[in-house]
Order: C-alpha cells, then structure tokens, then sequence
C-alpha cells in the first residue's frame, strides 16, 4: 500500500499487515478506554444487550468483533438496527458522519 503525502513528507509504502497492527492497536486504546470510563461511571453493569458502535470506522473490516473482545458483549453497528428494525422509517445513512435517532 502507498501512503498518502502529508505535509511535507513524500508518499511510502507501508504493507497491509504493518498498517494493520498499527490501527488495531488504536481500536483496542479507544475501546479500553471507553471500557475504563463506562466501568468509572458505573455504567457498565446497566447495559443488559450490548454495545452499538456508530460512524464511518465502525464499519471497518474487523472492528465490531474487536469491540466484542474489549467489551465482553454483543456489538452491533448502528446501520444494523435501522434497517433490520425500523424499515419503515426513511433515513439516508451517511457513512461518512455519526446519524444519531432518538429510537431509544
């Protein structure tokens, strides 16, 4: 894979498997640390069927069964439950921005 320029740096070629490793670590932070603060606040032990994960990331290959590692629950996207749950409703799912629905 070719990485895109930045600034003043000039594009390098990273292997998939490298690039990999690195963005895998960072999900694990990010939802460790979400694990910390909803374990700090009490929250953990009321979530009774899981966790919905939201956003253009969430959807990358792998994330949701990652979030199932940390978080020790079922995970689901948000994407999922609309058109699973609510068909009759008509939303335009923009991947690229977090859609939050009052469903809940």
């Amino acid at each position: 894979m070719q990485s895109a320029e930045f600034g003043d740096r000039q594009p390098r070629s990273i292997t998939r498997h490298a690039l990999t490793e690195v963005v895998e670590a960072r999900y694990e932070e990010i939802y460790s640390l979400i694990l910390d603060e909803l374990r700090r606040s009490g929250y953990a032990e009321r979530i009774p069927a899981g966790i919905v994960i939201t956003g253009g990331t969430s959807l990358m290959e792998g994330a949701a069964e990652l979030a199932e590692k940390v978080f020790q629950m079922p995970v689901r996207y948000l994407y999922q439950i609309v058109l699973k749950e609510c068909l009759t409703l008509s939303i335009t799912l923009y991947i690229q921005q977090v859609l939050i629905i009052g469903l809940w």
